[in-house]
C-alpha cells in the first residue's frame, strides 16, 4: 500500500511564525500529491524518467540484479544520483517540486502549509534529500512495477 504521508527530518532546521514569535522548525510533514497536483507531479515523473533512460545501459546488470532479488532500486539516494548524472535540468525539476510542496504537499506540523518564504530557507542538502524521497515515497511507487516488468 502506498503511503500518505511521511515526516521528514531537517539537517537544518528553518524559521516561521506562530502565534506572533518565530519559532523553529526541524521536521516537515510531507503528503501525497492529489489530482489538483497531476500537471507538477507529470513532469516530475516525466523528469526522472528522462534522467533514467539517459542512464540505460550503464546499469544494465544492477537491474537484472534488481529484477532478480525484488528489492527496489529507486531509493532516494539512487534517485538523486540518476537525476545528478542525466542530462536533465535539475533546476526545472527543484522549480516544479517547490510548486508541488508550496501547494498543499508539504506542512510544518501539524498544519502549517509550507510557503515561498519558508521553502526558500531549506538548505540545499536538505532539498536534494527531500527531493529523492518525496519521489521515491510517492512517485516512484504509482508505476514502478511497470518498471520492473520491462
Amino acid at each position: 500500500m502506498q503511503k500518505i504521508e511521511f515526516d521528514f527530518k531537517l539537517d537544518t532546521p528553518i524559521n516561521y511564525h506562530k502565534g506572533g514569535s518565530e519559532e523553529e522548525c526541524k521536521m516537515l510533514l510531507l503528503r501525497a500529491p492529489s489530482y489538483k497536483n497531476r500537471k507538477t507531479t507529470i513532469k516530475l515523473k516525466q523528469n526522472f524518467m528522462r534522467a533514467l533512460k539517459s542512464l540505460e545501459g550503464s546499469d544494465a546488470d544492477q537491474k537484472k540484479k534488481t529484477k532478480q532479488s525484488n528489492e527496489n532500486p529507486f531509493t532516494a539516494e539512487a534517485i538523486i544520483a540518476a537525476l545528478f548524472m542525466s542530462d536533465v535540468d535539475l533546476n526545472d525539476i527543484l522549480d516544479d517540486f517547490e510548486i508541488l510542496l508550496t501547494h498543499g504537499c508539504c506542512f510544518i506540523p501539524p498544519e502549517v502549509q509550507l510557503i515561498g518564504q519558508h521553502y526558500n530557507q531549506i538548505s540545499e542538502n536538505d532539498l536534494t534529500r527531500l527531493l529523492g524521497e518525496y519521489i521515491e515515497n510517492f512517485l516512484v511507487p504509482s508505476w514502478m512495477t511497470q518498471l520492473m516488468n520491462k
